[in-house]
């Protein structure tokens, strides 16, 4: 029985195949997405009795119509940030329709493997934009700006293309357009941004696959805070640091996502930053840690970074919890 078994994995897999990994929903038109090639029946596992062996070179590649779909090498593709260092090949769609990709691997067996797979391409109809806004996760009760976001901090932006009900997959560089957008987690094969405003002012984020697509944002300015206040009462974390919540409001508003702070002890022999300097900014917004080192009221000067008013905030240590 076990004689019966070697070789043959319980997927239906031969220990002599190779498998291509690669996007099995459709990509969209003018998008890439990884490809790579491995062993399709690897060792481990009570009933598994295959060996597994690495890839050394892939030796031949291609598709069946270039015009459906390219192979490139992953340093080819003009997506900034590409992963490079583990899939050495991407998939570039040119146009809609269905087509096989081709790959040719040497092991380090010896052997040499050939495999084929389907990839479809789709054209985008369709294409929805959503933004997330920090602030709604730590003030889930509270009337949120959503287009109100700082200058200079990355908002997290996500692009979903579809065709007809079906949402498609890959990276497409033309998704978005009209704002300092920079292209993040690449590898996902999805569309997902980071905006950095560099200005203040107004700011429309659009998209060439729809014109519908047109979301307008306000970038607001470090001197535009009009209050900034402690939203929860401060408590200690782990490293016996004051763990410090901040609110700000701008022209009377919560905006999606606050400033960095710049932090200030006026009181350095009471309290200073966690590493012990007297002046410093908070790595997440709106959260500021502060280190006790004696007893009495540390007085912060508080500001929104770049900002030339400051606050004053006054904490008693030792802290009461």
């Amino acid at each position: 029985m076990l004689a019966a078994l070697v070789g043959v994995y319980a997927c239906g897999k031969r220990d002599e195949d190779l498998a291509i990994d690669s996007p099995r929903e459709a990509l969209a038109a003018n998008g890439y997405a990884h490809l790579s090639a491995s062993d399709a029946c690897e060792g481990g596992g009570k009933v598994n009795v295959c060996s597994t062996e690495n890839v050394v070179e892939i030796t031949s590649y291609g598709t069946s119509d270039p015009s459906i779909v390219e192979v490139l090498l992953s340093d080819e593709v003009p997506v900034p940030g590409w992963p490079t260092y583990y899939e050495p090949l991407a998939l570039a769609a040119r146009g809609a329709g269905t087509t096989l990709v081709r790959i040719i691997a040497l092991f380090d067996d010896g052997s040499e493997r050939e495999a084929t797979a389907e990839v479809t391409v789709a054209t985008a109809e369709r294409v929805t934009l959503e933004h997330f806004c920090p602030e709604q996760g730590r003030n889930p009760s509270s009337v949120i700006r959503a287009d109100l976001i700082p200058v200079g901090v990355p908002i997290h932006l996500q692009a979903r293309l579809y065709a007809g009900d079906t949402e498609l997959v890959g990276t497409v560089p033309s998704a978005l357009s009209g704002a300092p957008l920079v292209h993040t987690f690449p590898q996902r094969n999805g569309n997902y941004y980071d905006l950095v405003a560099t200005e203040p002012g107004p700011l429309t984020i659009a998209s060439a696959l729809d014109s519908r697509v047109a979301t307008h944002l306000e970038v607001y300015s470090p001197d535009d805070f009009d209050t900034l206040t402690l939203s929860r009462s401060p408590s200690s974390n782990s490293d016996g640091d004051a763990v410090l919540y901040f609110g700000m409001t701008i022209a009377g508003e919560l905006p999606c996502s606050i400033m960095r702070l710049a932090v200030e002890s006026l009181t350095p022999e009471l309290c200073t930053s966690r590493d012990g300097a007297i002046a410093w900014t908070d790595v997440n917004g709106g959260v500021a840690l502060v280190r006790p080192t004696g007893s009495g009221i540390c007085r912060l000067a508080v500001s929104a970074e770049g900002a030339t008013r400051k606050d004053l905030v006054e904490i008693t240590f030792p802290l009461t919890e």
